[in-house]
């Protein structure tokens, strides 16, 4: 059985209703393997997502530079403590095999 996946909206984790309804994702490069189910959303679900997206954007635009600069910090720190998760995923959404990519460790 796989993961399900539940919609994030407005820093929460099924922050809708889970439907009983999942949408398969197929690995392009491995077309008997599943990698996850996602909620089947609805209108009124991408509605809120959007609604809640211009709100965050109202206070995020307003930030300093120093607060900003600590937030990119933390996301590059996570991206080079996960990079070769993400770039496995990746690969695997553009259909093709992750074997032997070098790595700066």
């Amino acid at each position: 059985m796989t993961k399900p996946y539940q919609n994030y909206v407005n820093g929460k984790v099924g922050a809708v209703r889970l439907r009983e309804k999942l949408s398969p994702a197929i690995n392009p490069a491995r077309k008997k393997e599943c990698v996850g189910e996602f909620q089947a959303s609805v209108e009124d679900d991408a509605g809120n997502a959007v609604s809640a997206a211009q709100s965050a954007f109202k206070d995020w635009k307003k930030k300093k530079a120093p607060g900003e600069d600590r937030m990119v910090e933390k996301f590059i720190s996570a991206l080079e403590s996960h990079n070769k998760e993400f770039a496995g995923n990746n690969n695997q959404g553009a259909g093709e095999d992750f074997k032997g990519i070098p790595w700066r460790d």
